[in-house]
């Protein structure tokens, strides 16, 4: 991790308050809720699955 740079100057008071406002506002809530039924729970299974075919599929005998 690069430290940090005058382009990300450091969190203030007021830049984490407005943060934590918006991570805890109700509509916030509501999205989260709606989004979590379409996050899949396999995925680093899917994309291992997904990688080992590509390989194979690339060293396979011709």
């Amino acid at each position: 991790m690069a430290p940090p740079s005058a382009a990300d100057p450091a969190p203030t008071t007021e830049s984490l308050s407005a943060a934590l406002r918006t991570a805890l506002a109700p509509e916030t809530r509501a999205r989260a809720a709606a989004v979590a039924g379409t996050i899949r729970t396999d995925g680093a299974a899917v994309a291992a699955r997904l990688l080992i075919d590509a390989i194979s599929r690339e060293t396979a005998p011709v």
